[in-house]
């Protein structure tokens, strides 16, 4: 809903039943079921009667104007919204993807170096283990860019928890010198840029 024509900066609730014109709750003239701008209001023979005014001082043609540039603005951010959730649903996609790539190629590591001598069995078993924790993470990570690119707020919510976590990892390694973890941290800022962009389309 656009802002009120007269109040700007107000939230509009209605439209005007006339001329179409967004208005807010002290603009809103109630008769029956429809809502009326002041302007129009005023053209009305009696306010407890239903009436239906039928033309506005404010000219047909600027109301037209003036709505076709409501709509494209309200349709515009929509887009945009939508652009920005799909951008972010597909970065978490790709680091899903990437994620499965680097847990297989771990266990098939792991799978080779079986029974070599100088490799402590403990090493294996962390490192298999740290291969299954990827593989989980990535998979649940390319379920959450599905329901974040249908629109699931939850989705958008768990990312930004995770991102936020991850970001306080990728920092400190920053700090420590690993240049190579400031990669994600970009990709981690750029992924929750995008959800805030996009937050309003999300239900």
């Amino acid at each position: 809903m656009p802002y009120c024509v007269f109040h700007s900066g107000t939230p509009a609730t209605a439209y005007c039943s006339a001329c179409g014109l967004p208005i807010c709750g002290s603009c809103d003239f109630r008769v029956g079921r429809f809502h009326y701008c002041p302007e129009d209001a005023q053209q009305g023979r009696d306010p407890n009667a239903r009436f239906y005014p039928t033309a506005s001082t404010h000219g047909r043609a600027r109301v037209r104007h003036d709505r076709r540039q409501w709509e494209a603005s309200s349709l515009s951010d929509s887009i945009h919204g939508e652009w920005a959730i799909r951008w972010a649903s597909t970065i978490v996609l790709v680091e899903g993807i990437l994620g499965l790539v680097l847990g297989f190629m771990l266990m098939a590591l792991v799978t080779s170096l079986r029974g070599q001598a100088g490799i402590a069995s403990s090493t294996l078993v962390i490192a298999n283990a740290l291969a299954v924790v990827t593989l989980a993470v990535s998979i649940f990570l390319i379920i959450l860019s599905w329901a974040l690119r249908r629109g699931h707020k939850w989705a958008a919510e768990i990312i930004v928890v995770l991102l936020m976590l991850d970001l306080v990892g990728e920092i400190v390694s920053v700090v420590s010198g690993n240049i190579i973890a400031a990669i994600g941290m970009v990709v981690s800022l750029v992924v929750l840029l995008l959800i805030f962009l996009g937050w309003s389309e999300l239900q």
